[in-house]
């Protein structure tokens, strides 16, 4: 089910709460087979709503969760770094035997391709609404620059300055169409 305002999320409608996802197909395969998922379709099935059973439910998504905002925090990080993406896999495997009793770090899962998703599918709607309602508030200006590259493909750059009252800096951003 599509969750409202938010064009790149799911939401499971027989997980507690909804639980939300990105809308991946990937993503939502991986839901499917989840131990989470499949005790809500169980106790959908058997119409029980044992106190115990709900608590299971409540914390297993509150791991998912906390996985998900470390990949998410993750790959925020290497993309504001600059780092290149292809060391997540290796980043993962070093941090999980670095603390290995930290479960959420047990349970991290990030590849470069996952990386790119994520930056792609969630941080960068959320900073692009960000953005847009900071331009709304504060001064700006655009520079936009159309180029042709050596194989013929012809780019536009867009360079916004913005000034952001709340930070008292001026902040300069890219953006390639």
């Amino acid at each position: 089910m599509a969750v409202q305002n938010k064009p790149y999320m799911a939401r499971c409608i027989v997980c507690p709460d909804n639980y939300e996802m990105v809308a991946d197909i990937g993503v939502i395969k991986n839901h499917a087979l989840s131990e989470t998922h499949k005790l809500s379709v169980d106790s959908d099935n058997d119409n029980a709503n044992d106190d115990s059973e709900n608590k299971m439910q409540s914390k297993s998504k509150e791991k998912i969760d906390a996985v998900f905002k470390a990949e998410a925090e993750l790959s925020l990080f290497l993309a504001q770094k600059s780092v290149p993406l292809n060391i997540a896999s290796d980043l993962t495997k070093i941090m999980k035997r670095i603390f290995p009793d930290s479960k959420i770090c047990q349970k991290l899962r990030l590849y470069a391709k996952k990386t790119r998703k994520i930056l792609k599918k969630v941080v960068t709607p959320t900073a692009k609404t960000q953005i847009t309602e900071i331009m709304k508030k504060n001064p700006f200006s655009i520079m936009i620059d159309n180029y042709t590259d050596a194989s013929g493909v012809n780019l536009a750059a867009i360079v916004v300055k913005l000034f952001h009252l709340n930070h008292l800096k001026l902040t300069q951003g890219l953006n390639f169409i």
